[in-house]
């Protein structure tokens, strides 16, 4: 039976208990308390169900944390590499290099460096959205301001130990 189900057998059976006050109290007790225990059984198997997720979420995303340190890694070292093949290229005056395997070219290229971006034209910045600022929001609202398009909510969470 599922927890759904205990909730509303445990319902149906507090209004029955509260519209028939001539039940036997010895039943009434025996059935109050084998609903009880199935719902904190299920309570527990689904509590424990909750905190096998939360650790497979935190090991994947430890994984993941990993994976991308270890593949910023790689490229830097692939760079450094690159970097050190140009220089090396370039101090022996050899633009084109063939070996067994590649064909290495030398290529010049062109970016944009900024160095320093409080003078840069207003003409070559794009706007950027504003923000919302929750936390000063959030703390007018507990200080009895208004805010209009705000409002503060009540948000029910589950702790477990």
């Amino acid at each position: 039976m599922s927890l759904f189900q205990l909730t509303n057998q445990y319902k149906a059976l507090m209004q029955k208990i509260d519209d028939n006050p001539d039940l036997d109290p010895e039943v009434v007790a025996d059935t109050v308390s084998s609903i009880e225990e199935s719902m904190y059984d299920k309570y527990d198997h689904i509590w424990t169900f909750i905190k096998d997720l939360e650790a497979e979420a935190s090991k994947r995303d430890e994984y993941v944390k990993q994976s991308q340190e270890t593949s910023k890694k790689l490229k830097q070292k692939a760079n450094r590499l690159k970097q050190y093949v140009i220089q090396e290229m370039n101090a022996a005056g050899k633009a084109k290099v063939t070996t067994d395997h590649y064909k290495l070219t030398l290529r010049h290229s062109h970016r944009v460096e900024i160095t320093d971006e409080k003078q840069v034209p207003k003409e070559f910045l794009e706007a950027q959205a504003p923000k919302v600022k929750k936390k000063e929001i959030g703390q007018a609202l507990k200080d009895g301001k208004e805010v209009p398009g705000a409002k503060y909510v009540e948000n029910q969470s589950l702790t477990g130990r």
